[in-house]
């Protein structure tokens, strides 16, 4: 089933660029089932994006800013976790750019009629797919930014109390 393209096929499926006969006629075949399921991934994903895009709003504008300012004010060294802020952000844009690409991609798998274009459904569900593993490895940076931020922010604790 093309689902099962969709969540698990491993990286060489994008090597491929000529179906078969029979290839075709599952495709084709499958076109309504895959299209609801691509419709029910496709409004979860919507929802994931929404949620992830203001948890990662709201950690720079009210945990990583504020804490940088106040950090700064008190002349405490914050080349570390300043640097890391900085990437945090330039990651979050190429997960809302990821994410942008990926969910054009996908709407315009949906749009394709693919009874009657499996070929080009087919080619396109893959590269949605591709995409959304970029998603995903974006999703992976934000995430070990976070746990780097972590890191920058205990040893700051740490050096300031024993300062103390």
């Amino acid at each position: 089933m093309i689902l099962t393209l969709f969540t698990v096929a491993p990286n060489y499926a994008s090597a491929v660029t000529v179906l078969t006969d029979d290839q075709i006629q599952v495709v084709s075949g499958a076109c309504r089932q895959t299209k609801t399921a691509l419709h029910e991934v496709h409004s979860y994903d919507a929802l994931s994006r929404v949620n992830l895009g203001q948890r990662y709003e709201n950690i720079a504008t009210r945990v990583m800013a504020p804490f940088i300012s106040r950090v700064n004010l008190s002349g405490i060294d914050a080349v570390a976790i300043t640097s890391t802020t900085v990437e945090y952000k330039r990651q979050t844009k190429l997960f809302t750019t990821a994410y942008s690409r990926y969910e054009s991609t996908l709407s315009e798998a949906i749009k394709i009629d693919c009874t009657k274009d499996p070929i080009g459904f087919y080619n396109m569900v893959v590269q949605a797919r591709e995409q959304r593993a970029q998603v995903n490895d974006a999703v992976a940076g934000v995430n070990n930014l976070l746990k780097q931020y972590k890191t920058d922010f205990e040893a700051i604790a740490s050096a300031h109390g024993e300062a103390s």
